[in-house]
């Protein structure tokens, strides 16, 4: 089904060419060899994957939504991300082929506020890549404090309520 969207709208070198425009990366930064996701050929910088999130959540604010009603919060919503030990409140994508393992998104903390990231790894342990990347953030919010009351910017909005998935909330954008 991916595939088929992306193909409807010139395929994935086109979309890709108009991401890297749109989010101000070189083109180098984001090679897609299909619109599914689904090659170990698709790849994309750890710039270009905030850039995306970003772009995404500046889309949704103009459409009086956030990014919480477009991808999954930790210990809100249900799915693969809520069964490993992530950072509470904080609102991430994660992906998954043989050999690759990504996750990113925001992290509302006390110290910098919402920081945006991206972890891209390759390898052939998946356990392993994911419990770095928990580890990692873990760290990271040792000093940087995981943000004591949600942020606004992090809440899902009224539209939210009633939907019956992220796709019919996106779906209200076009």
């Amino acid at each position: 089904m991916a595939e088929m969207m992306a193909n409807s709208v010139g395929g994935a070198k086109v979309i890709a060419e108009q991401a890297t425009e749109m989010i101000g990366v070189p083109a180098i930064e984001m090679q897609l060899e299909n619109g599914s996701g689904l090659s170990e050929k698709n790849r994309m910088s750890p710039r270009a994957a905030v850039g995306l999130f970003l772009a995404l959540e500046k889309l949704l604010t103009a459409n009086n939504l956030s990014i919480a009603d477009a991808v999954t919060v930790i210990d809100q919503d249900p799915g693969v991300l809520e069964l490993r030990p992530l950072p509470a409140a904080s609102i991430l994508k994660s992906g998954t082929l043989n050999t690759v393992s990504a996750l990113g998104g925001v992290l509302p903390t006390e110290k910098y506020g919402l920081v945006w990231f991206a972890i891209l790894n390759s390898g052939a342990d998946l356990e392993t890549l994911r419990a770095e990347q928990e580890n990692f953030l873990q760290t990271l919010l040792t000093d940087w404090q995981l943000a004591k009351i949600p942020l606004s910017e992090l809440t899902p909005s009224a539209s939210r309520k009633g939907k019956a998935s992220r796709s019919e909330i996106l779906q209200t954008l076009q």
